[in-house]
Order: C-alpha cells, then sequence, then structure tokens
C-alpha cells in the first residue's frame, strides 16, 4: 500500500511538473513573439530588397519611398541600361568601391536595372512607370534625386554619371559637398531574448522548498524498520548464547 500510494504521489508530481514545462515554453515563445514583432511583421511582408553592386538597394518605389520617410533621408533613383559603357563602369568601379559605400547614410537607393529581356516582369513595369514618370528614354547611367516627404515625388534634381570618380559623383549627387550623415537603418532586425533572472531571495526560497520536498519525499520512501513487539502475558525467549 505505502509503495502504491508513493507511486501516486510521484505520478502526480510528475503530471505537475510536466505542466509547469509546457507553459514555460509557450511563455517563452509569446514573450519572444512579442520582443521581435516588428521583425516578424517585417518578414511577413514583401520589402524588395536587393543586394546588388556591393550596395542595398529598393527594387519598388513605395516601399523604398516608406523607408527613407521613416529614416528622414532622401530617396536616390539609379537608372542603368543593358550594353551601355558608363552603366558598365558605374556597376563595376563606383558602387563597389569602398569609399562609395556611404552613399547609404544619406539615401535610400532605388534602382532601375533596364534590361526588357531579363527582368521579371513586375520589375520592368516599375523600371518603365519610373522612366514615364521622370520623363526619360535613356536610362542610362542617370541619377534622380526626390525628397519623398508627404508622399511627394518631385525631382529634387538629376545628374548623368561621365566617368567621374566615386568621390566627385558623391558631391555631383549632393549638389555640393558630400558629407555623410550618420548611419540609420530603421529595418527590424532578430532580437537575442535571455530569459529574466530570478532574485537572490526568490531562489533561495525555491531551492529551500525544493530541498523540503525531497526529504518529505525520501521519509515516505524509505522503509521502516521492524521493532520487536511483546505479546500480552508471555515473556520474551531469552537469547542464546554466541557460540564459543
Amino acid at each position: 500500500m505505502k509503495t502504491e500510494r508513493i507511486a501516486a504521489q510521484a505520478e502526480l508530481w510528475g503530471g505537475r511538473i510536466k505542466k509547469l514545462v509546457i507553459f514555460l515554453v509557450l511563455a517563452g515563445a509569446i514573450y519572444w513573439s512579442w520582443t521581435n514583432r516588428s521583425w516578424i511583421a517585417y518578414k511577413l511582408t514583401r520589402q524588395y530588397d536587393v543586394v546588388r553592386y556591393g550596395l542595398n538597394w529598393k527594387s519598388d518605389r513605395i516601399t523604398a519611398a516608406n523607408k527613407a520617410n521613416r529614416e528622414k533621408k532622401e530617396l536616390l533613383i539609379v537608372f542603368l541600361r543593358d550594353n551601355d559603357q558608363m552603366s558598365k563602369s558605374l556597376e563595376t568601379s563606383v558602387f563597389p568601391a569602398k569609399e562609395f559605400k556611404v552613399i547609404e547614410n544619406n539615401y535610400v537607393l532605388l534602382l532601375c536595372d533596364y534590361n526588357p529581356k531579363k527582368l521579371p516582369p513586375r520589375e520592368k513595369d516599375m523600371c518603365e512607370q519610373l522612366m514615364k514618370m521622370y520623363d526619360t528614354n535613356d536610362p542610362a547611367a542617370l541619377f534622380v534625386v526626390v525628397d519623398p516627404a508627404n508622399g511627394n515625388t518631385k525631382e529634387t534634381r538629376r545628374l548623368r554619371y561621365a566617368g567621374e570618380h566615386p568621390l566627385t559623383l558623391l558631391h555631383k549627387i549632393a549638389g555640393g559637398k558630400f558629407i555623410p550623415k550618420p548611419m540609420v537603418d530603421s529595418t527590424p532586425r532578430l532580437r537575442q531574448v535571455t530569459p529574466p533572472t530570478l532574485g537572490k531571495d526568490i531562489q533561495k526560497k525555491l531551492a529551500a522548498a525544493e530541498k523540503a520536498l525531497s526529504e518529505k519525499f525520501d521519509a515516505k520512501a524509505a522503509p521502516k524498520a521492524k521493532t520487536p513487539t511483546n505479546t500480552p502475558g508471555k515473556t520474551p525467549a531469552p537469547a542464546e548464547p554466541a557460540a564459543r
């Protein structure tokens, strides 16, 4: 009976521990999801991010304008054309240059890499819309600066690349001296979540409770020593002398 009772108590505590573990796992998952809700929403929405020629681009005008507004930057639309010498020079010599990378500090880059035969239909349509919007029939090494504040699509200035050094081109894009701003990137990042730690007092109390529970369980599980009992009216038999 005692063994069965101990087994039942062990099964009861085992069930409680399992429920506690499941609860902690679910609570951790909810906490992680809440902490990374911006990152999850960003990943579930198509952002049209493109990494090409050593730079980070957008391939959609609306998402690019939204990003520029969030980061308080201007929008820089870059038109490239297939089989164009200046466009090829930008792709191979200017964009990958280390000193040109700071362009991302001041502008959100929108790429129109116009190659009708190779572009996916949606990107081809976007490029043709941009060419029409900014009135250009020759999308070859053309830069258009736009201030997207309040949904504005009007260009601030434009220029065409003519073989300048990357630093010289930065100044031309800026319309004067290019001064890099501190880098701001509104793209949500995945955050590492560490579970909150308990206070020392709570840890001591939990340890003491665990120790007391363990001692109580061990005491119930330990077999009790049998003590000789005397039958009323009878005297215990004398112990036999030890053999010599």
